[in-house]
């Protein structure tokens, strides 16, 4: 079809003129007709029109084209045009996924790894990261198309140096077709469950908005702060009920009295209005965000999101429109939201909702989820080497680490340790790798910030390696203005080293944080890889991952198949040498949860963790 070259470039041309090539918007191009299909190789430009490409002979091309492991395929923003291509060629996901895909490189995902903080915006950007001077006046999509193969022959240059080639070509770019495939899937939504929650709340936010206005003896927009700052503070005076140390925090703009919800909580003993709002409000998100927010989404009893895998400059991968990985893991219990009820009824009506419930498997299958357990704890552990912490991991029905960890911590046996101590340990731990200041763990622990500061300080004694680790992190940021992640992925850190205590501080944080949070990514990343290859070798299970929740893996399975998945994932994703041997050889063994259902809000455990101790903390508590 084209003269043999090693390497082509391509993208898709629109009707309106524009090309997938140089389209930067946060938007997608899927409604967007397509007019032809462009392929560049040995300096011609080859334009397929679309109603052309789903003939035999030329789609058999194309598609073979793209299959070829032997000839570099370079494609700007390449899960828009894998989407593009398929829908053209009348290919479902399921179609799509088993088919080859290989050697293709997006420069796109290139200039992200070497500047992650700020994803390419245009063609010029590109070339700026590049270290190519842009000075073309003709800023056209062919003019920008025909100057791809430079473009990717720099960044490769400059990602070989860096030592991210591997980390580019092996997880990055490998991960596309499964990111084009899950956007294409659609999942099942129970409609009238939604309607349901939205019912109660609409209902439960009315009796809210009537309490909070015989509160304040008269009505006012609970939404402008302007109005409810008035009240807080101008009508009730309620700061100057605080102890005399105690001062509401201000805006940074105007240098008002803030309506935050911190300033809120400071508030909630003195008076019943500021329980009320927070209330109100976390209501009113719960059902604008993610009840008629995921409701205005939903087509044909079905949803679709948007996965961006240029967004975090973690390396996470991100859910927009909607965002799938923001709706919340546990129920809230309403009360009191019915017009009308029993009189004296012992008790008023409540109601369970768990924005997760309407998220449901179609007829025939169910949902398989594979959580990854204490993942960043474990990372900590393995880039600490901290044996003291290390040993936790190896230890024989090690089910609950965090218990293991209190029972060293506090030198009592697991069996003692309660629901409180685990939670306290949980807290801390989480402390020190996110870099959590005393007065914010003070509020988490229910402590004042000296106790907080001794507990800290008294759980880094134990494990030694940890502190000495944080330090060495953010001394090589300041020293090389980066840190990087066990695949080579780094981020860079321009306030390190910055006179501003505040920039400086969260620089050092974001330092540590980087390496621990980042690394996890990689490994999430790595688990797909593995267990969609693992897939193909056994296309007899009919299976098919849906979404990722950050350290979490959520495929749609058939019924009668679970434990035939199940089995693969859990080996997929447990084996350490498969899974990230090229990479490094980690110190701690991962450990999957896997639990399977009809719907998303209710999955049953699979492995029966009965290692776990019997007595007070380990019953009923969620391991992560």
């Amino acid at each position: 079809m084209f003269r043999l070259s090693t390497t082509v470039v391509m993208t898709l041309v629109y009707e309106d003129g524009t090309a997938l090539s140089s389209s930067f918007s946060s938007t997608t191009k899927h409604d967007v007709k397509i007019k032809n299909l462009a392929v560049l190789a040995n300096q011609r430009c080859y334009l397929i029109p679309g109603s052309l490409v789903t003939e035999n002979e030329i789609r058999a091309k194309i598609l073979e084209l793209i299959g070829k492991p032997e000839e570099t395929k370079i494609i700007c923003n390449c899960k828009e045009f894998l989407i593009g291509l398929w829908q053209l060629l009348n290919l479902t996901a399921e179609h799509a996924w088993p088919l080859p895909c290989f050697n293709i490189q997006d420069p796109c995902i290139a200039t992200w790894l070497l500047n992650p903080e700020q994803p390419p915006s245009s063609f010029k950007s590109m070339c700026s990261t590049a270290g190519i001077q842009w000075q073309n006046d003709d800023d056209t999509w062919l003019s920008c198309f025909k100057s791809t193969p430079l473009l990717m022959k720099n960044l490769e240059r400059n990602l070989v140096s860096l030592n991210q080639w591997s980390l580019f070509t092996e997880i990055e770019m490998r991960l596309v077709p499964i990111l084009a495939c899950m956007e294409m899937r659609a999942i099942n939504i129970d409609v009238s469950v939604f309607l349901k929650f939205s019912d109660i709340l609409k209902c439960k936010l009315s009796k809210l908005e009537e309490r909070i206005h015989k509160e304040v003896g008269h009505s006012f927009s609970i939404n402008s702060h302007m109005q409810l700052r008035h009240v807080l503070y101008d009508e009730l005076k309620l700061d100057q009920r605080l102890p005399s140390k105690a001062k509401i925090g201000k805006t940074n703009v105007a240098q008002v009295k803030s309506t935050s919800e911190a300033s809120l909580n400071q508030l909630i003993d003195v008076h019943p209005l500021p329980s009320l709002v927070l209330e109100y409000r976390q209501l009113q998100k719960l059902k604008s965000t993610y009840v008629d927010g995921m409701l205005s989404c939903v087509h044909d009893g079905t949803l679709r999101t948007h996965w961006d895998q240029t967004a975090a400059a973690t390396g996470r991968l991100t859910s927009a429109r909607p965002n799938i990985q923001a709706v919340p893991k546990t129920a809230i219990t309403i009360t009191d939201y019915q017009v009308n009820y029993v009189i004296g009824a012992k008790s008023l009506p409540e109601a369970k909702i768990n924005v997760r419930e309407p998220f449901i498997s179609q007829k025939g299958f169910s949902l398989l989820s594979a959580d990854f357990q204490q993942i960043e704890l474990r990372i900590l552990a393995h880039l600490s080497e901290d044996s003291s912490l290390l040993s936790t991991f190896w230890q024989p029905n090690a089910s609950d680490v965090f218990i293991a960890l209190t029972g060293k911590w506090q030198g009592k046996d697991v069996d003692s340790v309660t629901y409180a101590d685990r939670e306290q340990t949980k807290r801390i731990v989480y402390s020190v790798m996110y870099g959590v200041g005393k007065d914010k763990l003070a509020d988490y622990l229910k402590v004042k910030p000296d106790a907080a500061k001794c507990l800290r300080s008294s759980f880094l004694a134990q494990f030694p390696a940890i502190e000495k680790y944080t330090k060495k992190c953010q001394d090589f940021a300041k020293e090389f203005g980066y840190t990087e992640t066990i695949c080579a992925r780094r981020r860079y850190f321009p306030h390190i080293n910055s006179s501003s205590h505040i920039l400086r501080a969260q620089a050092q944080r974001q330092a540590v944080n980087f390496c621990v949070q980042g690394s996890a990514a990689d490994i999430c990343k790595l688990a797909m890889l593995s267990v969609e290859e693992a897939l193909k070798e056994h296309n007899e299970i009919n299976c098919r991952l849906l979404f990722q929740i950050h350290d979490e893996l959520i495929w749609e399975v058939k019924e009668d198949q679970v434990q035939q998945a199940r089995a693969l994932i859990q080996e997929a994703m447990e084996n350490m040498k498969s899974l990230c041997g090229k990479f490094c050889n980690l110190q701690v063994p991962l450990a999957v949860r896997l639990s399977s259902g009809s719907s998303w809000a209710n999955l049953a455990l699979l492995d029966h963790l009965s290692d776990l101790p019997r007595k007070s903390a380990a019953a009923n508590i969620d391991c992560d």
